[in-house]
């Protein structure tokens, strides 16, 4: 059976009554796409003003990462340079705190331990690297907490 009134294409009303076939449609609908695609590509590949987007953003990259070494990494490693030294210089008769806080003598000292003594009859054996400073037989000047 037949259509009586076969569907209107919507195109054929909005072209004033011409009548498109599938095939036609899909064409016209292809080259609108290989154009659309073509001006877009023409407009990313257009120069820009203000030089190489790719060497402005290179710079950005190296003067931020230059930023965090001078104000982040760098005083980081000075810093831990300076303890590392503290502690490999630590010896009996120290008055030392510890990172929790702990104030006592070095009466004991090992190569990765530290016995000090906090009152009369306490004592704590601690490792080197948790000692944060050094209170006794520092030079005038020098700061105790850092």
């Amino acid at each position: 059976m037949g259509w009586r009134n076969p569907p209107r294409n919507p195109l054929s009303h909005a072209l004033g009554g011409v009548r498109f076939t599938g095939n036609e449609v899909q064409r016209g609908f292809q080259a609108t796409e290989t154009v659309v695609i073509q001006a877009s590509l023409a407009i990313l590949a257009a120069p820009r003003e203000g030089g190489n987007a790719t060497l402005i953003f290179m710079m950005q990259m190296a003067a931020i990462f230059a930023i965090f070494y001078f104000l982040l990494i760098r005083p980081q490693r000075k810093e831990q340079e300076r303890h590392r030294k503290m502690v490999a210089e630590l010896r009996k008769g120290d008055e030392v705190v510890t990172n929790g806080g702990i104030i006592g003598t070095v009466v004991h000292v090992q190569e990765d331990r530290l016995t000090i003594k906090t009152a009369e009859n306490t004592r704590l054996v601690v490792e080197r690297a948790r000692v944060a400073r050094v209170t006794s037989g520092q030079e005038p000047g020098s700061k105790a907490g850092n």
